[in-house]
């Protein structure tokens, strides 16, 4: 077994004519065992090296509504839930029309509401994902919801 326990130390160990690198931050103890390779728990209870994305966002609204100027695009969806250990971070929306140039937003919560600049008579559809702490991104919530921009 190799341990690695203080913050901010590259540790490395060779496993069978394979290296491995990890970084462990403080209060972290990552193990590597096992004949050929890194044993399955290895990263699982801290996080790290979590690859499981986040469940996809359901029950997604989306309105368009004319300002004094531009559109507010609103949407809401329920929350989503991380179970590969890394926490949820995030939401990614990504707005498309088939006649306009798409535009993406991030964000940490529902709802949503941003100010833009459309055309009207324009159809914009959202699509939601989640993210967590390591990057993993959940497929699009289905069906996108469409809109006619008033």
């Amino acid at each position: 077994q190799y341990y690695c326990s203080l913050a901010g130390i590259l540790c490395s160990s060779s496993v069978t004519n394979s290296s491995y690198q990890m970084y462990a931050p403080l209060e972290q103890q990552l193990v590597a065992s096992g004949s050929n390779g890194l044993n399955s728990n290895y990263f699982s209870p801290v996080g790290v090296g979590d690859v499981t994305p986040p469940s996809v966002p359901t029950g997604v609204t989306f309105t368009i509504t004319a300002q004094s100027v531009g559109h507010l695009f609103q949407s809401a969806w329920n929350a989503s839930t991380d179970t590969g250990g890394a926490g949820l971070a995030g939401y990614k929306l990504y707005f498309t029309s088939g006649s306009a140039s798409p535009f993406n937003y991030t964000t940490t919560q529902s709802p949503f509401s941003q100010n833009v600049l459309v055309m009207s008579g324009t159809t914009y559809c959202v699509e939601v994902t989640a993210y967590d702490t390591m990057g993993n991104e959940s497929a699009k919530s289905s069906p996108p919801v469409c809109r006619v921009v008033p």
